[in-house]
């Protein structure tokens, strides 16, 4: 569960470094009240899906930050939650 730590709408949100992929990080992430952010606007298809297929078996909420569309020149996040 997110504990909320600031007074804001929205949850503190911590991207991952680029290019690296921490179970144990994000998990910190998660116990100090903030949202992990797992960032793939580098990584490969393959590596996004078997990453975040990973990440999805660990008892926490994180956001994907998609990497950016070519063709539409979209990019952002997407939160996920484990129940």
């Amino acid at each position: 569960m997110i504990t909320r730590i600031l007074q804001a709408r929205l949850p503190l949100m911590i991207y991952t470094p680029v290019k690296v992929f921490d179970i144990p990080y994000c998990n910190a992430i998660y116990a100090a009240g903030a949202l992990p952010v797992f960032d793939t606007e580098f990584l490969t298809r393959q590596d996004i899906l078997q990453k975040t297929a990973i990440l999805s078996k660990e008892n926490i909420s994180f956001g994907l930050g998609k990497r950016a569309d070519i063709q539409s020149g979209s990019s952002g996040a997407a939160g996920i939650k484990n129940q």
